[in-house]
């Protein structure tokens, strides 16, 4: 998975416009988008989508929104953001037990990496819903990035919780605890991907994807905007792209002092987003404001090692040399499946079948 994780990190890494980037994947209509705003010069946001299908229609197929907001007062905000987002995917195709499992274990190992590179001087927040291949979902929390339900009867609610001393303060002394910003800044964060073994995530239960609730991930550079502007754009615009162009384009026009981005959920079928696969090579999708790109995944496990095995356009194994023939003691069938195995991890090249378009 080191390769994936290096291809992904490739791609988030692209640089972007300066102009608002705003994608719908109209497939299933959920729509992705980020704005560098107008006074920043770097747009630390990373908004994206991600569709895992794996091969022959096996089981571990998800669906993965993010938004990661890379801190800006600490060193590579963007990169840290690019870290995370890149390291979560590969160990959610590898890990295939438990949503929560799933999830948690794949948030830990992205604090890990980013600990490990940055030693706490580096980090990113993270607001993110992960759906499996039963329908069942689940909200994940870091920062202040924020995650928002609307339901049918239009009632905006935000279910994440900031981690800053406000939101601190208010747990320990109640609701109506006011802030000194005299000698506190209530919008410093108390924690962030990134610092290390006290993480502690905020898992956010979600109701499955077959209900009526739409979701609304944010970063802070549009949050900032007055909440109840923020219910009137959401609960009126008449679509996905609508709901978060107009969000983005408020955020400008209100000084676009930081960068800002979107992702728009509404609810998903199962009969939607899943996708018939039935090669055999894994199927991974990624979108962001921008456009999309998709990596084709060798499958590697015994069950689809063959002789009749088929490779994608450009690629193939490497031919057996025809040098010298010695004779090798027997090997079982066991110890054959492993060489076979080791052999074609050792000689797929993931670049050569990596396809990006606009």
């Amino acid at each position: 998975m080191i390769q994936t994780e290096k291809i992904i990190n490739a791609w988030l890494s692209k640089k972007s416009p300066r102009s608002v980037g705003i994608n719908e994947i109209s497939e299933f209509d959920i729509t992705v988008a980020t704005s560098i705003g107008n006074v920043r010069n770097e747009n630390q946001d990373r908004a994206i989508v991600v569709r895992f299908t794996p091969a022959e229609n096996s089981n571990g197929s998800f669906l993965f929104a993010a938004v990661c907001d890379g801190l800006g007062g600490m060193t590579d905000g963007g990169k840290c953001a690019e870290i995370a987002l890149s390291s979560i995917i590969p160990h959610l195709i590898s890990n295939k037990v438990g949503l929560l499992s799933r999830s948690s274990s794949a948030i830990k190992h992205a604090n890990s990496k980013i600990f490990e590179k940055y030693h706490g001087n580096g980090g990113t927040t993270l607001t993110a819903i992960f759906i499996d291949s039963s329908g069942a979902s689940l909200g994940a929390n870091v920062g202040d990035s924020r995650l928002y339900t609307i339901s049918k009867s239009d009632v905006f609610k935000q279910i994440s919780v900031d981690d800053n001393i406000a939101e601190q303060i208010k747990e320990i002394k109640g609701e109506s605890a006011s802030i000194d910003n005299s000698y506190l800044r209530g919008s410093q964060l108390t924690q962030f991907i990134g610092i290390g073994e006290d993480l502690e995530t905020r898992i956010i239960p979600v109701t499955d994807s077959s209900s009526d609730l739409s979701l609304l991930l944010t970063s802070d550079g549009i949050h900032t905007l007055d909440q109840k502007l923020m219910s009137e754009i959401v609960t009126n615009a008449p679509s996905s792209i609508e709901t978060v162009k107009r969000l983005l384009h408020v955020s400008l026009w209100a000084g676009g002092k930081d960068n800002a981005s979107a992702i728009y959920i509404p609810p998903v079928p199962l009969s939607k987003w899943k996708k018939d696969n039935p090669d055999n090579l894994d199927m991974l999708e990624i979108w962001d404001g921008y456009g999309k790109t998709e990596v084709l995944l060798p499958a590697v496990n015994e069950s689809n090692i063959s002789k009749k095995r088929s490779w994608s356009k450009g690629y193939k194994p490497k031919p057996k040399s025809k040098s010298k023939k010695k004779k090798k003691n027997k090997l079982s069938d066991t110890d054959t499946t492993k060489k076979s195995i080791k052999e074609i991890k050792n000689q797929l090249k993931l670049d050569d079948i990596v396809k990006d378009s606009d």
